[in-house]
């Protein structure tokens, strides 16, 4: 029945053959007829050493989410990548393997034990096995002809899926990025899964929204009374989160994500842009509640590094360093360190029965970034998942006309647009900071991913797990006192990150924060994210932050606040146009220097105080508050 099906098929070859091939001369097993309807498993013992293996056959996927993968177990339990297929890779119904191989294009002399075949949603036959036995008179391939082979691989199949991703309109760009160029078994670590867990081609994700192999948007539409967007890297005018770093093949992406979530709540918290890495090896090393090693490397779960980052706290990279090549013992009582951030607690969103975009955005919005267990399952297959830890810092909605090089301004201009009708439309996606570098970290030229990834997908069971953080975030050296309050675009309202407000923000300040403290139209946000509209007409507030004398009259059409601590004195006439004041915060001090003002321009609030020097005038009306202090040196109130 198979023969008769291909003969009219038209069938597929990988676009650039002969980097699939066996970089040795090999012979064939004779009698091979194996055909896979499930995953199995095929016996290759007493084979001896060898040096090389390809494979021959045919794969039927009919579906989107059709997965074929084929792997080689050596006698020491090492796993090698012979093949792998998805209509990504493969954009047809039928594939034909000939002499066909990736990682087993050359190897270091291993005996064989098995192949291990993974076959999901199509078929697997295979009609022959090469094998090489012996190394040639010419020798092995060199260390750079094996790069120069992995290389031209993945660029082949770059190729390949962005041109499936072109004709399928998929939103996403497929680029040669860190994790493209690891070897199989390296990212089966990277991932937390096991030979058999189906990437969705994910290491390959350079721009875009990423989407999901078999992915069914009918009924994700989203609903949600929140705003569209909301994006911690863009926050009040500021990116709030420290740069990007690489985790290698270590399966240590928990502690990124934690360490990553810790360093922008640390920022929020206080209301700085600290660039300061907080150390990823001690998490991993130290933080030991359900710990496991994976090839002699402790993977640890998010909990683990989050109870850590509670009841020890976290020290700065720099006293405690990344080591991606080996495990190390915990060191962390041996190090004195500059600092150490605790977080008060955390939450998760374990058991809960149901995880809506609504719950999602609500934790994003009011507590900050979340970290992220990424759990990728298709149509409920256990051994075709792969585990990821990342920071979720926002989210958007597919929309049309969107440019999804706006999300990326480094992609190339022939990026997709979403057009009218397309059933993405309405869908939120969501971004996460990673922790696989950049284009910058790695030295990849051509690479376009900038360490940031955007996800969409048709269910909310991709969110494994979601922790926030919980505030105040204590610090060693920093205190609720560093908290930083300011009103940076001038209307008025104060922002003072995530947390209560400060005892220190000025007399005058609200008590509910500035929506966005990048733009003085908007003011108060809602609790859906959206922004108050300020009257275009709003006064600008300007303040006096360090101790200050003016000595050139000025008219002002602004508030003008001098804060706390400073004192601020005035050698030359200020007047304030109708309706605008001299605003004096507990502890400023305003010195009048032989210069006059009006009294009903002045608003001093309890615990500051004015001094009258060389003859200085203030104009009734005026009254001096209770709790404000009034020194006439020289001069009159009038």
């Amino acid at each position: 029945m198979l023969s008769i099906m291909l003969a009219s098929i038209l069938f597929a070859e990988a676009n650039n053959v002969n980097c699939f091939k066996p970089l040795l001369p090999t012979s064939v097993l004779e009698n091979v007829n194996v055909f896979l309807e499930v995953s199995d498993t095929i016996t290759i013992q007493n084979r001896g050493i060898i040096y090389a293996l390809s494979i021959d056959g045919m794969i039927h996927q009919p579906r989107e989410d059709s997965f074929v993968r084929i792997v080689l177990e050596d006698s020491n339990g090492h796993d090698y990548l012979v093949m792998e297929s998805d209509r990504y890779r493969n954009d047809t119904t039928f594939f034909q393997l000939s002499d066909y191989c990736e990682e087993t294009n050359q190897l270091d002399g291993i005996v064989p034990l098995r192949l291990k075949c993974y076959v999901m949603n199509a078929t697997l036959q295979i009609s022959g096995i090469h094998y090489s036995s012996g190394i040639p008179l010419r020798g092995l391939a060199s260390h750079g002809e094996l790069e120069m082979s992995k290389r031209d691989q993945v660029n082949d199949i770059i190729d390949r899926i962005n041109a499936y991703n072109n004709r399928h309109n998929k939103l996403w760009i497929a680029g040669a990025t860190p994790i493209s160029q690891m070897s199989f078994s390296d990212k089966v670590k990277l991932f937390g899964g096991n030979a058999g867990s189906n990437f969705c081609n994910i290491e390959y994700y350079s721009g875009g929204i990423f989407e999901f192999s078999g992915s069914d948007y009918a009924n994700d539409r989203d609903n949600t009374p929140f705003i569209d967007e909301y994006d911690w890297t863009y926050r009040h005018g500021k990116n709030w989160m420290t740069s990007v770093r690489n985790q290698g093949s270590t399966p240590y992406c928990t502690a990124f994500a934690v360490a990553a979530g810790l360093e922008a709540m640390r920022n929020l918290y206080f209301n700085i842009t600290d660039t300061t890495h907080l150390s990823v090896q001690e998490l991993a090393c130290c933080a030991e509640y359900n710990s496991q090693y994976l090839d002699g490397k402790k993977s640890i779960d998010v909990d683990s590094a989050l109870v850590y980052s509670r009841d020890v706290g976290v020290m700065p990279e720099s006293n405690y360093p990344f080591d991606k090549e080996a495990l190390q013992l915990c060191m962390s009582d041996q190090i004195q360190p500059d600092d150490r951030f605790k977080i008060s607690d955390y939450t998760s969103t374990d058991g809960m029965s149901i995880l809506s975009d609504s719950i999602i955005k609500r934790l994003l919005i009011d507590n900050g970034p979340i970290v992220s267990w990424i759990y990728a399952s298709m149509h409920n297959m256990s051994d075709s998942i792969f585990n990821h830890a990342m920071l979720l810092v926002g989210y958007g909605k597919i929309e049309e006309g969107m440019k999804i090089k706006n999300l990326h301004p480094h992609l190339p201009q022939s990026t997709p647009v979403i057009q009218a009708g397309d059933p993405r439309i309405g869908m939120t996606y969501w971004k996460f900071k990673n922790s696989w570098g950049n284009s910058t970290s790695n030295g990849y030229v051509n690479d376009l991913y900038d360490g940031y990834m955007y996800i969409l997908t048709d269910t909310l069971s991709t969110f494994h797990k979601l922790y926030s953080i919980q505030t105040p975030i204590l610090s060693e050296l920093l205190t609720d006192e560093d908290v930083v309050c300011e009103d940076l675009d001038g209307d008025g309202l104060f922002n003072w990150g995530i947390g209560p407000k400060p005892v220190h923000c000025p007399a005058w300040s609200s008590d509910e924060s500035d929506g966005d403290d990048s733009d003085r139209e908007k003011g108060h946000m809602d609790e859906y994210g959206y922004c108050e509209i300020l009257s275009a007409n709003n006064p600008v507030y300007q303040y006096i932050y360090n101790d200050t004398t003016l000595v050139v009259p000025e008219s002002r059409s602004c508030y003008l606040g001098v804060m706390r601590g400073v004192t601020a004195t005035f050698q030359a006439q200020q007047t304030f146009e109708d309706g605008m004041e001299l605003l004096l915060d507990n502890g400023a001090i305003l010195v009048l220097d032989g210069t006059v003002i009006s009294g009903n321009s002045i608003r001093p609030y309890t615990g500051s105080k004015i001094v009258l020097n060389n003859g200085a005038k203030i104009f009734r009306p005026f009254e001096v508050p209770l709790g404000v202090e009034l020194i006439i040196n020289s001069g009159a109130i009038e």
